[in-house]
């Protein structure tokens, strides 16, 4: 009777499993199969978020009562605001702008942006969801510049 486990057999089985380990590394690779999958994070990209009180036109009146008249602005300012909860991040405008100098009052606004995902990078030849990789779902996305009409910390002086 031969015996099940030779030193041939012994040696073999470590191989195999490294080539199947070199092979899926490879496949994963080359997108061929595919072991993440994406889950999406409910985040909030703002990074000091100012509250907006009111929108008339292209004017923003901020929860700190300072306003804002939005320069060049051709769109609907309702929807991307009321699609950022009604809050909004402000810039200095010269980090942006290298024409303006430090004591600008124009600023950049920023809004909570729902960013879209293509699936590409999330496909393969044959899928197995086993890790999972965090997505955020917004983005701070800029709307335009913006300048300070008032502000009330200039009244107190």
């Amino acid at each position: 009777m031969r015996r099940f486990w030779s030193t041939r057999t012994a040696f073999l089985i470590p191989q195999c499993v490294l080539l199947g380990l070199i092979v899926l590394v490879a496949a994963d690779q080359l997108q061929i199969v595919q072991f993440n999958y994406p889950r999406f994070v409910d985040n909030d990209p703002l990074l000091s978020p100012n509250t907006v009180r009111s929108i008339s036109g292209t004017k923003l009146l901020l929860g700190d009562g300072r306003t804002l008249r939005m320069d060049g602005y051709d769109g609907n300012l309702d929807q991307p605001i009321q699609d950022s909860d009604f809050r909004v991040d402000m810039e200095p405008g010269f980090y942006f702008d290298d024409r303006l100098d430090r004591d600008s009052p124009r600023v950049l606004i920023l809004v909570k942006h729902r960013r879209r995902y293509c699936g590409r990078p999330f496909m393969g030849l044959i899928q197995m969801p086993l890790l999972p990789v965090d997505v955020p779902k917004y983005s701070r996305e800029p709307i335009g510049f913006a300048t300070v009409v008032h502000d009330p910390a200039d009244d107190d002086t």
